[in-house]
């Protein structure tokens, strides 16, 4: 079985609200011939396989997820998702070095500055056999 939709000239403002039967029209193939898929409650057409819905999103079509309340990103939007997400990775990174060397360097600074503690409790005595 088969699904196939396409976009009719897609109306805009006022027009999409008026316009018969919404703007998605599905078909499926059913033996050798194309039936029309009824359009889902919110004039999506449900593609029950992949058990999703082919929505019209801004001028563009998208597949939503109603289970997961959530649009599929598209190829494009995954690959701007993986770029801000490995910016970010680099931002905690970069931070993380940046406070190494900062403690690096006051220890550093801590070691040049120690002044051994003298005691005169604490005597080192070495005696030979």
């Amino acid at each position: 079985m088969t699904t196939f939709a396409r976009l009719q000239s897609a109306p805009t403002g006022a027009e999409r609200i008026y316009f018969p039967g919404g703007p998605l029209v599905g078909f499926r193939l059913i033996g050798r011939s194309y039936v029309r898929i009824p359009p889902g409650i919110g004039g999506g057409i449900p593609a029950r396989t992949l058990g999703v819905e082919l929505k019209l999103r801004g001028d563009s079509m998208g597949f939503y997820d109603a289970v997961l309340g959530e649009w599929l990103k598209t190829p494009a939007e995954k690959a701007a998702a993986a770029l801000q997400e490995e910016a970010a990775a680099r931002q905690v990174a970069e931070a993380a070095f940046r406070v190494s060397v900062n403690r690096i360097a006051n220890d550093e600074i801590r070691l040049m500055n120690y002044v051994p503690l003298r005691n005169p409790k604490w005597t080192l005595s070495i005696s030979t056999f």
